[in-house]
């Protein structure tokens, strides 16, 4: 398990050291933008059992590097992964199990995977700039 970002928390490697996966947890940091894309492109998967979640980048950034996802049902996460992801509870964990075990499949693996290909061209910059040019004609329209 490869984790990036935030350290994991002392309770969180009791719970691993208790599990006996210590051993397999590799703690990466913050990475670069080079070394982030690496990190996704080799995945098995991405999993973002996020509980609080602003828009979901890391979603995006994930399916733009061909990897996998698997991802909560709650917040912005599941409208933002659209079909490029297995989506579940985050409270889940057998489903977050399984989850993984699909994406062994490799038919399951590679729909997944261009569907999130697909998904992205939902968030063009294009297509950002034009709804919010669409939001403030909208809202000019409705001032006056």
């Amino acid at each position: 398990m490869v984790f990036v970002g935030e350290s994991l928390s002392p309770e969180q490697l009791l719970v691993a050291s208790s599990l006996g996966v210590d051993h397999r947890i590799v703690q990466l940091g913050r990475l670069d933008d080079d070394s982030l894309a690496a990190v996704y492109a080799g995945a098995h998967a991405f999993i973002f059992p996020s509980f609080c979640e602003g828009f979901g980048w890391p979603i995006l950034e994930a399916q733009a590097c061909g990897c996998p996802v698997i991802t909560a049902d709650n917040t912005s996460l599941k409208e933002v992964a659209g079909d490029g992801a297995i989506i579940t509870s985050a409270e889940d964990t057998a489903g977050i199990g399984q989850a993984i075990l699909d994406y062994c499949d490799p038919f399951i693996r590679q729909q997944r995977v261009m569907a999130g290909f697909r998904n992205l061209d939902r968030f063009t910059m294009k297509g950002m700039i034009d709804a919010y040019e669409t939001l403030y004609r909208e809202a000019l329209a409705y001032a006056q």
